[in-house]
């Protein structure tokens, strides 16, 4: 094996176990529900979620970002087409997407290689750690 070309794990096949999977479809659909209409992203929920349902390990992290990602675009559809109810402009302020936005994105990529490099067990730790603060607040 070619020690410049990164080696990649895969995770659980697809439909091992139906019943898990089902579940967490389920989980995932009302967690994102619920998270839309909270107006949060969901990954502090869906990350564990997928940890310990789908038993995904670091391959939960992913997942939900394209769990996210498919619920932003939802969204967006949706609420682009609003208007604000006090002020005559659309309901989605573009401006402050366009500050926030860029290091959303760093921080992804930073976020991303750590958790390529980082063993499993750190990655799940931090998470951990990172939950819990964000309880405590």
């Amino acid at each position: 094996m070619d020690p410049r070309v990164p080696s990649y794990e895969s995770a659980a096949p697809l439909f091992a176990d139906p019943t898990r999977d089902l579940l967490g479809s389920l989980c995932a659909f009302l967690t994102v529900t619920v998270a839309s209409i909270g107006g949060i992203g969901g990954g502090g929920l869906l990350v564990p979620l997928y940890m310990m349902v789908l038993q995904l390990g670091r391959f939960a992290i992913p997942l939900s970002k394209a769990t996210i990602c498919g619920a932003a675009l939802a969204n967006f559809a949706i609420q682009s087409r609003r208007r604000h109810p006090l002020a005559d402009r659309p309901v989605i302020a573009y401006n402050v997407a366009v500050v926030f936005e860029p290091m959303t994105l760093a921080g992804t990529v930073a976020g991303v290689l750590l958790n390529t490099i980082l063993p499993e067990w750190l990655v799940t730790s931090l998470l951990v750690l990172l939950l819990f603060y964000t309880c405590e607040m």
